[in-house]
Parts: C-alpha cells; structure tokens; sequence
C-alpha cells in the first residue's frame, strides 16, 4: 500500500506543478475561491467572452424626441469595456433581463458578434441587477457620444 500512496501523493504534486506552470480557467458557475485551482493558482478565473469584433445598441424610452436609433460599435477600446462586462457577469452568449419593463423605463438592446456567432442581450426590468444597470449605462453613453454610427 505503501507504493500506492506514494502514487497517489506523486499525482497530486504533478497535479499542483502543472497548475501552477499553467493555470487553469473555470466556466462561471464553477469559479468559487474554494475550488482547489482559485486556491492553487492566481490566473485560475471565469471563462472569458470571445473577442467581440461588433456590436450594435439601441436604447428606447417612452419620452417625446427619444433617441431610438442604432449604433454601430466597432471601436477595440469600447468593445473591450463590453466583453469585461460580460466576463465578469459569466454571461457567455444571449442574456434578457429577468421580470417585466415598467411604464416609461429604458429599454436596451445590443447585439454583438464574438466567435462569429451573433448573441443578443435584452435588458427591460423594473428591477435590475448590477450587470443590467452596466449594460444600460454603456448602450446609453454610446448613445449620447455622438462617436458612433447609425446602422443603416
């Protein structure tokens, strides 16, 4: 039994090593600092999203001269400010908001392309969460900017 052991102890150290050497990445719902690679190694973190080449914004309000139009985001810097949002969110394709919109609430739609794939998040809530807060502050400086494109 004794060999075993030694086996057993031999594989964990190697597990540790290439940890260590390499890190490691956990989906979302399993990035908790009590799992053996947060606590084993500093880059261990949440699936990150794919680089998002695009995205498209619009925003609505039920407020006379609203601006409802849709913007072209195909700036890296502004892209980026998206994919930590995300990122940090753990939302990793399509996302709507959870509950039903109130009367004369903002509502914002983005579309984005990571991975050459489209996903869309929908954000109409009376009660929002701290991400859909994020993504409805980002849609509407992006918005007022004057920095972007209409789609066509």
């Amino acid at each position: 039994m004794r060999t075993a052991a030694r086996w057993v102890a031999a594989a964990g150290v190697a597990a540790v090593v290439g940890l260590a050497a390499t890190g490691c990445v956990l989906p979302p719902h399993l990035d908790d600092p009590d799992m053996p690679c947060a606590a084993l190694h500093p880059r261990c973190s949440v699936t990150p999203v794919a680089d998002i080449s695009r995205a498209e914004a619009s925003q609505a309000q039920a407020i006379p001269d609203f601006d409802t139009a849709t913007y072209v985001i195909e700036d890296a810097a502004e892209l980026d400010r998206l994919e930590i949002l995300l990122t940090d969110a753990g939302i990793l394709g399509d996302y709507r908001s959870s509950g039903d919109a109130c009367p004369g609430s903002i509502t914002t739609d983005i579309a984005y392309v990571s991975a050459g794939a489209t996903h869309t998040l929908e954000i109409r809530t009376c009660e929002p969460t701290e991400f859909d807060e994020a993504v409805t502050d980002l849609a509407s400086e992006w918005r007022t900017s004057g920095d972007f494109a209409t789609a066509p």
